[in-house]
C-alpha cells in the first residue's frame, strides 16, 4: 500500500480547512504518516523539514492517546511538547519548535497510523496556533472516516 496519497489527503484537508478560517495567518503545512507502534516512516510530504527518531514517534503516538507521558519530559530534539488536546474524533499532541519561530508540531493517531504535521505559521499567534490545531484535527478525523 502506498501511503503518499494519505499524506496528500491529510495535508490538503487540514491546510484547506485552516485557510478557510477567518483571520488565519499564512502557513506552510508538512505531513508524515508513520507506523503507530513501531515508529517506521511510511510516507511524508516533499521537503518535510524535520526528522524524528523511531522512539520519538512511538512516544508521540502513545502520548497522543494518553498511554504514556514521557514525551513531555524528553521531547524530540529541538521541540517542546505542550499538551494532548482532546478533539471531536481524536486527540492531538501539540508542541512547538525551540529553534524555528512559528513552527508547530501536531501528532495524532488514526485507526492504524500516526500522523505528524509540522506547520510553519507566519506571524504566529495563539489564535492562529489554535486554528491550525483545529484544522489538523479535522484532517485526521476525515482520514479516520475515510479508513486510514
Amino acid at each position: 500500500m502506498s501511503w503518499a496519497p494519505w499524506v496528500d489527503f491529510v495535508q490538503g484537508t487540514a491546510a484547506n480547512k485552516y485557510a478557510e478560517m477567518p483571520g488565519a495567518n499564512a502557513a506552510e503545512w508538512h505531513v508524515s504518516v508513520n507506523h503507530m507502534t513501531e515508529g517506521d516512516l511510511w510516507a511524508q510530504s516533499e521537503a518535510f523539514p524535520g526528522e524524528f527518531k523511531k522512539n520519538d514517534l512511538t512516544q508521540m503516538s502513545k502520548a497522543s492517546v494518553g498511554e504514556e507521558n514521557t514525551i513531555f519530559g524528553c521531547p524530540p530534539t529541538g521541540f517542546t511538547i505542550l499538551r494532548a488536546v482532546p478533539c471531536d474524533g481524536c486527540e492531538v499532541l501539540n508542541g512547538k519548535s525551540k529553534t524555528v519561530p512559528g513552527r508547530q508540531l501536531y501528532a495524532a493517531r488514526t485507526t492504524g497510523s500516526l500522523v505528524v504535521a509540522l506547520v510553519d505559521i507566519t506571524d504566529s499567534t495563539k489564535g492562529a496556533e489554535a486554528q491550525a490545531l483545529s484544522a489538523f484535527a479535522f484532517g485526521v478525523e476525515q482520514a479516520i472516516a475515510s479508513g486510514i
